[in-house]
Formats: structure tokens, sequence, C-alpha cells
């Protein structure tokens, strides 16, 4: 397998939390930086770098509602906009820009 590469995501989520602040049962970890801890249990991927949820806690609160899920965390982030989020469009622009750069 190849090494990860850093595309500035773990950056983008620990100055957004838009996620961790909307999250009603405040399920997910507001860090400022990723961490290697499997704080909760396996569901949050021993091994791996990343802002760690409590998913029990999560779960209990989907159990509680009218209807099961909540999803309100999915509904704030960006990257869940596909094209309708400026992130993408930028991301878009620059690959555009260099491609126009390669001769024909």
């Amino acid at each position: 397998p190849t090494n990860p590469i850093d595309a500035g995501m773990f950056k983008f989520c620990s100055t957004c939390k838009k996620c961790a602040e909307v999250c009603p049962s405040s399920s997910i970890n507001k860090a400022s930086e990723p961490s290697w801890d499997c704080v909760t249990g396996p569901w949050n991927n021993p091994g791996i770098k990343g802002f760690k949820n409590n998913y029990a806690s999560c779960f209990k609160y989907w159990l509680q509602g009218d209807t099961f899920g909540c999803g309100i965390c999915q509904g704030s982030c960006v990257f869940t906009k596909f094209d309708n989020a400026s992130v993408h469009e930028v991301g878009q622009c620059h690959r555009c820009y260099y491609i126009s750069l390669i001769p024909s």
C-alpha cells in the first residue's frame, strides 16, 4: 500500500468543527488535533489517526427520536455538499488552472 497524503483534511476539520457544534448528543469530539487513540471502542478504527467520536452515545440518541437516525452532523459538513460547497469549487479551480498549463 502507498503512504497517505496530506490533503489538508485534518487542518480543515480541526478549524471548522461544525459537525461537533451541531451534534445534539455531543458525540463528536471537539479536539483540535486528530488522535491515534481508540477512545470508545473498535468502531473508532484502532491504529488510524483521526477525530474519534462516541458512537455509543450517538446511537443511543438515534434510538430516542421519532425516526431512526439523526444525520445533523452530516448535513452540516461542507464535504457532503459535493458541487454546492465553495471548498470543492476552489479545488476544481486549481485543478483546471494546472490542467490548462499542460501543453497540448
